[in-house]
């Protein structure tokens, strides 16, 4: 079995270089990653609510796009 295979196994990857650096997240690069975090949650959230909204509205095709949009991945920008 190969290192590749086995790491699918046990869930666990390889450390990237700039993991090795024993670098910390800054208070501020703490305080922007919750803000992403908080600003991709509306983007998310506005979607889907797009889509319940096409679909109470009897759009199926609409809501059939934004539902597209989602199984694509394209959440969060």
């Amino acid at each position: 079995m190969n290192a590749l295979a086995a790491n699918k196994e046990d869930g666990t990857a390889h450390q990237s270089r700039a993991a090795t650096l024993h670098r910390q997240p800054t208070p501020g690069s703490v305080a922007q990653g919750k803000q992403q975090a908080d600003a991709d949650e509306r983007y998310d959230r506005a979607l889907l609510n797009r889509a319940r909204s096409l679909d109470e509205q009897g759009d199926a095709a609409g809501c059939k796009e934004v539902l597209a949009k989602v199984r694509r991945g394209e959440l969060s920008r």
